[in-house]
């Protein structure tokens, strides 16, 4: 997992820039590692990461259109890089604030793209949100709660590749670890969109290694987080204030 940093003039000059993105960066390892890959949330993570497909970057600041456009743009250049992760560990956008976000992201994208498809597809992550267990799309949230708000970059040509189960052609799949019979209907064309397919996988993962351990395991990287940046003199984000007041 590459890492770099993307740093605008507006960062904060209340912590040492290299110890949080430091931090912001080891803190988002664990989360890939001990929830996402750990649990199967994503059935191509960990091989895209040993692969050296993906790639961290880490935003100091309030989040900015102009600054993500500008990363996604540079990241396109490279074609290896097959996921890219902006991480904000200084955001204070609450979870509905950062999906607007992520939103005027994709609209900036299109535009900026013009009859040209986008290379990204982008996904919203956030640490402030609660098991919503009823059905599979609804637990989606519980699943992206990342240690920081941070914007999950996807290439439409490999999320193409995936769902034509054209295995082969994408490095980043391992047919080993992904159970492609699992997407695909009696004569190999995909039954259900792929996204609800990976959602209705991971409900029944959540049900299965129960919510309360999953949960657990979040909260034990988010303390990790909060004790972390406190030491560097950045207060609490205020979902965390929150949650320490009840």
């Amino acid at each position: 997992m590459v890492t770099t940093a993307l740093v605008p003039k507006q960062s904060t000059q209340r912590a040492d820039r290299t110890a949080l993105i430091a931090e912001a960066q080891r803190l988002y390892h664990r989360y890939a590692t001990e929830v996402i890959e750990h649990f199967g949330f994503c059935p191509w993570a960990q091989e895209a990461r040993r692969g050296g497909q993906v790639r961290v970057h880490v935003g100091l600041g309030r989040p900015e259109v102009a600054d993500v456009l500008s990363t996604m743009a540079t990241l396109a250049k490279s074609e290896r890089i097959a996921i890219g992760l902006l991480v904000f560990p200084e955001a204070t956008l609450g979870r509905v604030e950062f999906q607007h976000f992520a939103a005027e992201v994709r609209a900036a994208d299109r535009d900026t793209h013009g009859e040209q498809s986008p290379t990204w597809a982008v996904a919203d992550f956030h640490p402030d949100a609660r098991p919503d267990l009823e059905n599979a799309e609804r637990l989606v949230t519980f699943i992206r709660r990342s240690p920081d708000p941070t914007l999950q970059l996807v290439r439409h040509t490999v999320l193409s590749h995936v769902r034509k189960s054209d295995v082969g052609g994408t490095k980043f799949v391992d047919p080993v670890a992904v159970d492609l019979s699992d997407f695909v209907g009696k004569e190999g064309v995909m039954s259900t969109p792929l996204h609800t397919r990976i959602a209705q996988r991971n409900l029944a993962t959540v049900h299965d290694a129960g919510v309360a351990a999953i949960e657990q395991r979040i909260e034990e990287i988010l303390s990790d987080r909060d004790d972390a940046y406190e030491r560097l003199g950045l207060p609490r984000a205020p979902w965390r204030r929150r949650l320490a007041s009840h």
